[in-house]
């Protein structure tokens, strides 16, 4: 889907931008996270390497996820048993020539924790490169530059782990330091006219303004009742 090509190149985007992590690297990054999360779900012994790499809630989902997907919880534990040594051979490879040639039951878990195909996952790092010529413009002081040059974007959560996540980027303006957003679906940044401070000077004081009105009312309502 869209949406989940999307939230992951959000994630390897952030990586490339602010940590220097090579776009190509981002299949075998995230698809390991991704299985070890699964494997930490189903509390299936992990390396020390992905120990470290995972919280304890990682893979909090994929149980959701896959019971939406039709598999239950009884048919869930013989499958983990059954691929286990396959999952941890890949895991301790590390290399996406690993990742990929998973058994096709393996990548059917994947595909429905993740939302991407192993086909799909491939074509991520070209996906993500395109977007980096694309133009972030700052709403405010209209300064404008290519993706992989407006600076550092905020960091963002991984989606294996128990938090919302978004599908876009916030950079801060190197100028003005506005935040900017980058939409991912949409490749480009939303050229919203923000408000003048006269027009949040006056806003303020029409909220100020109601404010003390409701209190007035409050007050009016309490102490003209008889008291006995």
């Amino acid at each position: 889907m869209e949406s989940d090509r999307a939230m992951w190149a959000s994630i390897a985007l952030v990586d490339y931008l602010r940590n220097g992590v090579p776009l190509e690297d981002a299949p075998k990054e995230h698809v390991g996270r991704s299985l070890a999360a699964l494997l930490n779900c189903y509390r299936m012994p992990l390396d020390e390497y992905w120990e470290r790499r995972i919280d304890m809630l990682d893979g909090a989902y994929d149980a959701y996820f896959l019971d939406q997907a039709g598999y239950t919880g009884w048919e869930m534990v013989p499958l983990m048993n059954q691929y286990y040594d396959a999952m941890s051979a890949a895991l301790a490879d590390r290399s996406w020539d690993a990742f990929r040639l998973l058994p096709d039951k393996v990548w059917d878990l994947l595909r429905h924790v993740t939302g991407m195909c192993s086909e799909e996952w491939e074509e991520l790092p070209a996906f993500c490169r395109g977007l980096l010529s694309q133009k972030v413009t700052c709403p405010a002081c209209k300064c404008a530059d290519m993706l992989d040059r407006f600076g550092e974007p905020d960091p963002i959560d991984d989606p294996t782990r128990f938090y919302q996540n978004r599908i876009d980027l916030v950079f801060h303006c190197p100028k003005c330091g506005t935040p900017v957003t980058f939409d991912v679906p949409v490749g480009a940044s939303p050229q919203c006219k923000p408000s003048s401070p006269v027009a949040k000077k006056i806003f303020g004081r029409a909220v100020m303004g109601m404010f003390i009105v409701l209190m007035a009312l409050a007050f009016y309502m309490i102490f003209k009742r008889p008291f006995f």
